[in-house]
């Protein structure tokens, strides 16, 4: 049996006892009805409205029970998955970031092993600071075996020191000669010299060459061409210490066509004709060879 209409409206009092929560309860405690009554009806028994109408004190009953789900409800409080996770402080990014190699500290740079060899002091003059544009005057420069150490004004030399003092003189950086042929010498017998003369001796010349070259303050150059790669050796002997020279750059034998600025010519045909194997090359092909 279904419940009348009238028992939830009975609840409702007077139109002025009537309020949000009296209607509020009211509609609660019919709701509550309609499901008892269903569940009768569905298990075969009979529903009495007047035995949960009539009682007026019942009323309030349902404002607490109403008010229980919402208390009950709160999934926002109960869980707090935000307070509990806490994945920003738990994972604290910035400490894991200080155990990465890239940000810690390195270790501090080993300072650069001093050369070995007698300390010289050099002193002038003047010296020429080329970055600053300007002189040390009087300066000096501070050489230990082969690498200059330092380069400035004139202090006290260090103990142990050998000292020079070239007087009114002026010391400036090692210059560089971008193009040089050590091993050649122009003179009467420049043209004969290919059919009189064999690569040791253009070697034994170079090296007459390098060490006036060395002496005149170029402390480096670039070869662009020499026969039978004579500046190969010429580097190789310095660089030993076989012989007196500057930084040598070498290019080999030098590209050139037939006839050529790099072909030996001037002789009958027959005479000292050259092939890529000494550089004279003609088409791409020959080029690749040379």
């Amino acid at each position: 049996m279904l419940p009348s209409n009238r028992a939830p409206l009975s609840l409702l009092g007077s139109d002025a006892t009537r309020t949000p929560a009296t209607i509020a309860n009211a509609l609660f405690v019919a709701a509550a009805m309609w499901l008892a009554a269903c569940q009768a009806n569905s298990s075969g028994g009979s529903f009495q409205p007047e035995a949960h109408a009539t009682p007026r004190p019942t009323a309030t009953a349902p404002s607490t029970a109403a008010t229980t789900p919402i208390v009950a409800k709160q999934p926002t409080t109960a869980a707090q998955p935000t307070t509990a996770a806490q994945p920003t402080t738990a994972v604290q990014p910035t400490t894991a970031a200080q155990q990465s190699p890239a940000s810690q500290s390195l270790p501090e740079s080993q300072p650069e092993s001093q050369p070995d060899g007698p300390l010289l002091v050099v002193r002038a003059r003047r010296v020429l600071d080329v970055e600053k544009g300007a002189y040390y005057a009087p300066g000096e420069v501070v050489v230990r075996g082969d690498r200059i150490v330092s380069a400035g004004l004139a202090e006290a030399a260090p103990a142990g020191a050998q000292v020079i003092d070239l007087g009114d003189r002026t010391l400036v950086p090692g210059l560089i000669d971008c193009h040089t042929h050590l091993a050649f010498q122009i003179d009467a017998q420049s043209a004969l010299r290919p059919v009189l003369e064999g690569p040791a001796d253009a070697a034994l010349r170079g090296a007459r060459h390098a060490e006036r070259t060395l002496m005149a303050g170029f402390t480096t150059v670039r070869e662009l061409g020499c026969d039978d790669f004579v500046d190969v050796s010429l580097m190789k002997a310095i660089e030993r210490g076989d012989i007196v020279g500057p930084r040598i750059i070498p290019a080999g034998h030098a590209i050139s066509i037939t006839g050529g600025h790099g072909d030996t010519g001037g002789f009958r045909p027959g005479l000292l004709e050259q092939s890529p194997r000494s550089g004279v090359a003609d088409g791409p092909d020959a080029c690749v060879k040379a």
